[in-house]
C-alpha cells in the first residue's frame, strides 16, 4: 500500500485518488487475500448525526469480530482528542453491557500504519460500486456487507 501513495501524501485516501490509482490499490488489496467486513448505517440522513451512525457501527462491528471472526485487537484510526475519548467511552460501554468481552481497542495515527488505509479504500470501492459510478464487482464480492438501517 505504501508504494501505491502518491509522493507528498501522508496516506491513502479515496476521495483524493484518481481512477487508476483506485483500480490498483483494489488490485493490491484483493492480492492480500483477506476476509473483509464492512457496516455501514444507512440511509445517513436517518442517523442524526456522523457520530451516531459510527456508534451505530460500531455495536455491531466489535462483537461481529469478536465472536465471528476471532478478532482479539482491532486497532482503529485516531481522530480529533475529543472523538477518541468518546469512542473508547463508547467502547467501554458496550464492555460494561457485554455486547464485548475480550476484543481490544487501539487507537493510532493512521499515518503510522498503511493497514489503516484499507477501511477508506474498501468504503470507497463500495461507495463506487453502488451508486454505479466505478464496477469492482469481483472484488466487492468477497466482502461481508452489514446495513445497519436508520428507519
Amino acid at each position: 500500500m505504501t508504494s501505491l501513495k502518491p509522493k507528498g501524501a501522508k496516506k491513502l485516501h479515496w476521495r483524493d485518488m484518481r481512477p487508476s490509482l483506485r483500480g490498483k490499490v483494489i488490485d493490491a488489496i484483493d492480492a492480500m487475500h483477506l476476509d473483509h467486513v464492512i457496516v455501514a448505517a444507512v440511509p445517513m440522513d436517518h442517523w442524526n448525526t456522523a457520530e451516531r451512525a459510527r456508534r451505530k457501527c460500531l455495536e455491531h462491528l466489535l462483537p461481529l469480530l469478536e465472536t465471528e471472526y476471532g478478532v482479539d485487537t482491532l486497532v482503529l484510526e485516531r481522530r480529533e482528542a475529543s472523538q477518541d475519548r468518546n469512542d473508547i467511552r463508547f467502547i467501554d460501554g458496550l464492555r460494561s453491557r457485554g455486547f464485548i468481552s475480550a476484543i481490544r481497542v487501539e487507537l493510532q495515527a493512521g499515518e503510522t500504519d498503511a493497514r489503516l488505509w484499507l477501511p477508506d479504500q474498501l468504503l470507497g470501492a463500495y461507495g463506487d460500486a453502488r451508486t454505479g459510478t466505478e464496477r469492482y464487482d469481483g472484488f466487492l464480492s468477497c466482502v461481508r456487507t452489514v446495513l445497519i438501517d436508520g428507519d
